[in-house]
């Protein structure tokens, strides 16, 4: 499973591929604040300059599309989050559920409670294929300092969690 955020960003980017950053089987991938696996259950959050692009090359490029990430961004540059998961359960009729709950932790301490939604209802994909959550998150930071996004995901056939976390600059 993979966690993508994206965002509009008028700094410096960096970029990788999808599977560069799903790479790997999850039981033996080094997790971190932004990558984390529950079994066969992982996701990754990654903070990018365009969720359009992201969506459009996800199509064309069969999962695997280049994602500009980004750790900086000026204040007032919006941000989306997405999701990019795989190995969620699927329920007896064939369909996951995945659901995200989205926490945004401010320069000034406070943590604002973002909401829930549902980033996945459907079929799972194949053993090992990335799939893109939607709806995304869109954030857009007012003052200078460090913006922790965190996202709780939860498949709700299997009820295995993942707690994800990336820091955003904002100046």
């Amino acid at each position: 499973m993979r966690v993508v955020f994206v965002l509009c960003l008028m700094l410096i980017s960096t970029g990788c591929h999808a599977n560069d950053i799903m790479q790997g089987h999850w039981e033996s991938s080094r997790p971190s604040a932004g990558r984390k696996a529950n079994g066969h259950f992982g996701a990754n959050m990654v903070l990018t300059a365009s969720e359009s692009q992201v969506r459009r090359d996800w199509v064309k490029y069969k999962a695997n599309p280049r994602i500009p990430l980004v750790k900086n961004v000026s204040k007032g540059t919006p941000v989306s989050a997405l999701v990019v998961f795989h190995g969620c359960t699927p329920d007896r009729a064939g369909y996951c559920q995945v659901e995200a709950q989205y926490a945004l932790r401010t320069p000034t301490g406070d943590t604002k409670q973002l909401g829930r939604s549902v980033i996945w209802n459907g079929l799972p994909g194949r053993y090992g294929q990335l799939q893109l959550g939607y709806p995304s998150l869109s954030v857009m930071p007012s003052i200078a300092g460090p913006y922790v996004v965190q996202a709780r995901l939860v498949d709700k056939v299997s009820r295995k969690e993942l707690n994800l976390s990336q820091t955003l600059y904002a100046h």
